[in-house]
């Protein structure tokens, strides 16, 4: 049904996001900023659980352990999948805020396995067998198939889950992948340059951050003498990364910093207009005072200064070079 764009709806389309890095830039950890009561599915063949905390109040954590049953069955591994969402979303486990999907990328493997299994066994009498084109139909052809698109395949399969848990009644929805290189021209193959993007197959890497109004880039400073790092989300596309994006009004946006430590409650401020930067020009030559002084090479610049929207001054955010 049709609904009418107002701040109810703005905030539930704001508050479904994509956080995307690679191996070890604080996505799963990320997750602990989010509203409590937080509900994390670490999705089967996520390996990264000890990332969180036992016992931790207001944090439940469902991870996957594999069994004799469903070893090798993607089938029974995504309805069971189906079955937890569900119930988490019909508040079987219990009042949440934050529905949490860790290794989304992971669960998309067992979508095109099972798909796989499912042309294997329904049109194996087709390999071996000579195409129209001349070429033999072998299992590449299979695999290839199995992904299907938005209409058909893994992608359309996966594709319904993803929708389900986002248009659920869930105050926040987050989902977490690994990124990936995808080539800007695939016809040039190994010539093509590369920008990162979600780690998935073919077209759906680039469909899937048009699903989100926020994508968020997840990385992770040099530890500093003490060996402390810091995790940032980076918040446009910019340089080799073009899987990251806010989709809001360019007057909005630019009230946003290009980068921010990983911290949700803190940008929920920023997307909501609750916090905002303000822009000052430096100290330059047309300035009075520097007219005064007579200063030769000073440039202006901008420089971003995070407040909220009472004015008053905050420690400035880090922004990724």
């Amino acid at each position: 049904m049709f609904q009418e764009l107002n701040e109810e709806t703005w905030d539930f389309a704001i508050s479904r996001d994509l956080r995307v890095g690679g191996p070890n830039t604080g996505k799963s950890q990320s997750l602990l900023t989010n509203e409590r009561p937080t509900i994390v599915i670490s999705y089967p063949g996520e390996k990264g659980i000890t990332t969180f905390p036992k016992n931790e109040p207001g944090l439940k954590v469902f991870f996957w352990k594999e069994d004799d049953v469903t070893k090798n069955k993607p089938g029974v591994i995504i309805k069971e999948v189906e079955k937890l969402s569900l119930d988490i979303l019909s508040g079987k486990h219990g009042e949440f805020h934050s529905f949490c999907g860790d290794g989304l990328h992971k669960l998309y493997s067992h979508f095109w396995l099972r798909e796989f299994n499912f042309l294997m066994q329904t049109k194996s009498e087709l390999l071996g067998r000579v195409k129209k084109d001349g070429t033999v139909w072998s299992e590449e052809d299979f695999r290839l198939s199995a992904y299907g698109n938005e209409n058909y395949g893994a992608n359309r399969a996966f594709m319904d889950y993803v929708t389900m848990i986002y248009q659920s009644s869930a105050k926040h929805v987050t989902f977490t992948c690994w990124e990936g290189s995808e080539m800007d021209v695939p016809e040039l193959r190994s010539k093509s340059p590369t920008h990162i993007f979600p780690d998935f197959p073919g077209k759906l890497a680039k469909r899937i951050m048009g699903e989100f109004a926020i994508v968020l880039y997840s990385t992770l400073t040099n530890p500093d003498p003490q060996g402390k790092q810091k995790a940032f989300w980076q918040l446009r596309p910019g340089g080799k990364v073009w899987g990251a994006g806010i989709k809001m009004p360019a007057a909005v946006r630019d009230n946003i910093p290009a980068s921010i430590e990983q911290d949700w409650a803190e940008l929920w401020l920023y997307l909501t207009g609750q916090k905002k930067l303000v822009r000052k020009a430096a100290i330059g030559p047309s300035s009075p005072s520097m007219q005064a002084l007579k200063p030769t090479g000073v440039v202006n610049k901008a420089i971003e200064q995070r407040v909220d929207v009472k004015g008053k001054d905050s420690t400035p955010s880090p922004v990724k070079s």
